[in-house]
């Protein structure tokens, strides 16, 4: 499959990121195209769009804004993918990503206790949902190019919704996306596998293929 692989890295640290991610990417995820924005004048060896700083909320809140503006680019490809920069791939991510739609990944600390910490109860925003059978990780997902950047439109006009409104969606971008999804079923639903805290490995018995590392830890952070 031509496929594309999205990252986002703004900010000295998440230029390190980034570096340990396109490495473990091309260890690890399908063959694969990088589009990555950056405010870095690295040339990172990838095809690279010059973003800014936008700062929070804005850098998560907006991320699908940023997309869009590749969107002719991103057409091109049959498969189009996002993963958040400061996580890695530990081990193979291969065509059992691939479905007819969208794909994501389960969160792991959602479930029928947990899901009020999780929704957005404001009905004014347009992230508001109640309670729903699943809730995805907004730091993996993809799926084909078409219902990608269809979700990624829907994504970017629901927050732009919200700020007319003066409001922030609880989780930003990932509490749009829970919304846009409860009402659009994803395709291809992967396992907690695909989107494992590297702070809560311990007595995890499954087998990790992409790792969301803990900030803040120097040279390991790079190193991994």
């Amino acid at each position: 499959m031509n496929t594309a692989l999205v990252l986002v890295a703004t900010g000295k640290m998440y230029h390190e990121y980034a570096r340990q991610l396109i490495a473990s990417a091309k260890q690890y995820f399908v063959p694969h195209e990088v589009c990555l924005f950056t405010d870095s004048d690295e040339d990172f060896e990838v095809y690279k769009v010059k973003c800014p700083t936008l700062g929070y909320p804005e850098a998560t809140l907006k991320r699908y804004h940023l997309f869009l503006t590749q969107e002719r680019a991103l057409a091109k490809f049959d498969y189009v993918f996002y993963v958040d920069v400061d996580a890695k791939f530990v081990s193979s991510v291969g065509q059992e990503i691939f479905g007819p739609d969208i794909t994501v990944v389960i969160h792991k600390g959602y479930n029928e206790h947990t899901w009020d910490w999780f929704a957005e109860h404001r009905p004014e925003s347009s992230a508001h949902t109640g309670y729903i059978g699943r809730y995805y990780v907004g730091g993996f997902n993809g799926g084909t190019s078409k219902a990608f950047l269809g979700m990624s439109r829907a994504i970017r006009d629901a927050v732009d919704r919200d700020d007319s409104k003066g409001l922030v969606a609880r989780w930003h971008d990932e509490s749009h996306m829970n919304r846009y999804l409860s009402e659009h079923k994803p395709s291809t639903v992967l396992s907690i596998d695909y989107g494992y805290p590297e702070t809560d490995l311990e007595g995890y018995k499954g087998s990790p293929k992409i790792l969301f590392l803990e900030k803040g830890l120097g040279d390991r952070t790079v190193c991994g």
